[in-house]
């Protein structure tokens, strides 16, 4: 306020009849006074613009493709579906681990008896076995076979089965044999006479759970009897 009212006075100076140096002296005084406070231009904000960093080459370098580098894409081959067994295929498959504890076997086959009338022929017979429970050989087996002769033999066999939990089960057999005598009943069986030492040699070979085929050669010898039997047939185990 105070400049603008001494600006006026100047000017007013001016216009009288002044000398000249004095004139010059306002006019300088003019222009070296500083403006007001409110005829400032306000300062102006610098903004730094980030500089640009420098791209790499516009030109990649190119990696080199498989085929370059010596390697071959194969494309899987195609999932096919896998077969399905039915429930026969199952029953009738093979199993290569089989658990029994006991087994009946019918069997018929061949004799020759050293006592017959005729030592040169051959006997016909049919025979029973049954193995008792037991889960581990060995196991206890009763038997009765009967020849086309008319003779009967009970057997008490102790059964050794080897490869017990395979399809193929080979075994041995040892125990006793007695012949009954329908003259003697009862008092039979006190009679040594009647007993034989029995041998059992033979294998068992699964077919299709429970049955297997059973083929046995067996050995009876006592003091009034000498026997060799053949037998085949098939056994039952569970």
């Amino acid at each position: 306020m105070y400049i603008l009212d001494f600006n006026l006075g100047m000017i007013n100076l001016m216009k009288w009849q002044t000398p000249l140096f004095v004139r010059l002296f306002c006019v300088l005084g003019l222009l070296t006074m500083p403006l007001s406070p409110t005829s400032q231009a306000a300062p102006t904000t610098r903004f730094s613009v980030p500089k640009e960093r420098p791209s790499p080459s516009s030109s990649p370098v190119e990696s080199p493709s498989l085929e370059e580098s010596g390697m071959i894409i194969v494309s899987p081959p195609p999932l096919q579906p896998s077969p399905q067994l039915s429930i026969e295929t199952v029953k009738n498959t093979r199993p290569s681990y089989y658990y029994y504890q006991q087994s009946f076997s019918a069997q018929f086959g061949a004799a020759w008896d050293a006592e017959n009338e005729d030592p040169r022929e051959i006997l016909w017979l049919i025979a029973l076995k049954y193995m008792l429970p037991r889960p581990l050989s060995p196991h206890w087996e009763l038997g009765l076979s009967h020849h086309s002769s008319q003779k009967s033999f009970f057997h008490f066999s102790r059964k050794f089965t080897f490869r017990q939990r395979q399809a193929y089960r080979p075994h041995l057999s040892l125990g006793l044999a007695h012949r009954p005598r329908a003259e003697q009943q009862l008092i039979g069986f006190l009679n040594f006479d009647n007993y034989l030492v029995r041998a059992e040699l033979g294998f068992e070979d699964l077919l299709k759970v429970p049955r297997s085929v059973r083929m046995d050669l067996s050995l009876l010898a006592g003091p009034q009897d000498v026997l060799a039997q053949f037998t085949f047939g098939y056994s039952w185990a569970r």
